[in-house]
């Protein structure tokens, strides 16, 4: 090349260049290089060469944590994992299945093993499909610890739309320090000893799950809360709009025996078909709300608070068909129920040995003629305000208690006693209606102190001319019968009196009532022991 056509040549490039220089700054660039943008999913397929599932989940899960991909899927189909070894979670991890991705566990002889481990993690979130159990082809008989999801020191955690069944243990296990954990949209069924155990957990949400078909090994729940030492505590939970159906002993376990359950919200929820519906249990239990509840067909109690349980408030609550108890409250303190519909029952409440408790504006109706609508034994402070009972054998039972407050209750169709006080001590009975009881409506026997003014009592006796519409028995002193009306129902048949002092009573006042000709035969009164006053 000549020299001058190489000038021209070079003079020409050097043109272009500056051009293209120029016009890359005036865009803002300078060519920078094509990057593709960063990955927000992996599917655990793109591992498919690995020698198992169980290692090709796993691969998918640690290359995403290592590479800040958040959401991790599986694909329909179904995945062996060896439990003995687990699936772990990592930090910031979606694992996302899809709706008929199965992970299924394959046998082993192990007491304790997991699906999916949740351990020291935060920020991280499990949805869709389903893991099955190996309960049916488990290689041992020891523990009860094979769990489908087990959470430990997880921060941040979200399990939602998940089937998690056929468990040797535990659907899902909240054991060691968790905060923040969600679970809805779950179903845990058929699971060998928990649908849910919660052990130890700052904050947890359950909502519309169902926890269904426990059984094998105790305490065979739906929902246990309990922590298992005294360090651990479940505290801050709120189960909302869940189903607990067919749990072979309780539907949802509340037990504080070995650590402290407290500031628990529940509503919302139906619980059908288990020996125990909702059980309270210790001391250790305190601070409970629950409203909008029904529990139906109980083997033998549909709701226990019990063993020093307190700080209970429960409202709005539905009960049917329990084979024995409706409402149990033993050893309880500060208890306070309203707005119960308790049906087909043996006793509807039963108080036991507890203090400060509170019934109000409920209704109790069962068909079994030996039922007791109110039984309250050795307790102390009982408030019974505006219930209705009716049916049964006797309305209300009072044993060994002392400073019963009854009030605007209405007591019907008893087959032979409206009140019964026994061993009663200052008691107050007041502005309540007795209708249509078989023998006494009121029997107070060897109880002092007791006051019963303004009630009405309105009855139609089976037999006429027998019992009494009130009756003092026994080393009864010192009550007050005050300010009452006594008259005749429907029914042709007449109380033989009107009220009847039996021989060892004494110092009794009756005065101020209004008692109708017509409600009994013999006499208005009859004082066998002549020590009590009657001013009429």
């Amino acid at each position: 090349m000549k020299r001058t056509q190489k000038k021209i040549y070079l003079s020409a490039l050097f043109f272009f260049t500056v051009i293209l220089i120029s016009c890359s700054k005036e865009n803002g660039t300078e060519n920078p290089p094509q990057e593709k943008p960063p990955l927000t999913e992996i599917d655990v397929l793109t591992f498919r060469k690995a020698n198992t599932d169980h290692e090709m989940i796993q691969r998918t899960i640690d290359y995403a944590a290592a590479n800040q991909i958040g959401t991790v899927t599986i694909p329909d189909g179904e995945y062996e994992i060896d439990a003995a070894k687990s699936i772990e979670l990592r930090d910031n991890i979606h694992l996302k299945l899809s709706d008929n991705a199965i992970l299924k566990a394959l046998p082993n002889n192990l007491e304790w093993h997991n699906v999916l481990k949740v351990w020291k993690v935060g920020n991280v979130k499990i949805s869709g499909g389903k893991i099955v159990g190996e309960r049916y082809e488990h290689q041992g008989t020891k523990g009860e610890w094979g769990m489908g999801i087990d959470l430990r020191y997880a921060t941040n955690v979200e399990i939602s739309n998940i089937h998690i069944s056929d468990c040797w243990g535990d659907g899902i296990h909240l054991f060691y320090d968790n905060k923040n954990i969600t679970v809805q949209n779950v179903v845990c069924d058929n699971n060998r000893r928990q649908g849910m155990s919660v052990i130890h957990v700052n904050g947890l949400i359950v909502k519309n799950s169902v926890f269904s078909n426990t059984n094998g090994t105790a305490p065979e729940s739906g929902i246990d809360l309990e922590p298992s030492a005294f360090y651990e505590i479940v505290k801050n939970v709120l189960i909302d709009n869940c189903t607990f159906s067919n749990n072979k002993e309780i539907g949802l376990h509340i037990y504080g025996e070995f650590g402290i359950v407290e500031d628990i919200k529940v509503t919302n929820c139906i619980v059908e078909n288990s020996t125990v519906g909702v059980s309270l249990y210790h001391s250790n239990v305190y601070s409970i709300e629950m409203s909008d509840i029904k529990i139906s067909d109980s083997k033998s109690q549909a709701l226990r608070i019990y063993g020093g349980s307190k700080d209970v408030e429960m409202s709005r609550i539905t009960i049917e068909k329990s084979a024995s108890n409706g409402i149990t409250l033993s050893e309880a303190a500060n208890v306070a129920l309203s707005d119960f519909t308790v049906n087909d029952y043996y006793e509807g409440l039963s108080v036991s040995n507890s203090t400060n408790i509170k019934i109000s504006s409920s209704s109790f109706q069962t068909s079994k003629p030996i039922a007791i609508g109110a039984n309250i034994k050795g307790s102390k402070e009982v408030e019974l305000s505006k219930l209705e009972i009716e049916g049964g054998k006797i309305g209300i039972s009072s044993t060994k208690t002392e400073k019963l407050t009854l009030s605007g209750n209405i007591l019907r169709k008893q087959t032979e006693t409206g009140l019964y006080l026994s061993d009663t001590h200052s008691a107050q009975v007041k502005g309540n209606n007795l209708s249509e009881i078989a023998q006494t409506p009121v029997n107070v026997e060897n109880s002092n102190s007791n006051k019963i003014n303004n009630n009405t009592f309105i009855n139609n006796f089976s037999k006429d001319n027998t019992y009494s519409q009130v009756l003092f028995d026994g080393n009864s002193r010192n009550n007050e019968l005050k300010g009452n009306t006594i008259s005749k129902g429907d029914s042709p048949n007449r109380a033989a009196y009107a009220v009847w002092l039996r021989s060892a009573t004494e110092s009794n006042t009756i005065s101020g009532n209004t008692i109708q000709k017509e409600s009994y035969g013999n006499a208005e009164f009859k004082d066998e022991s002549g020590k009590n006053q009657i001013e009429q």
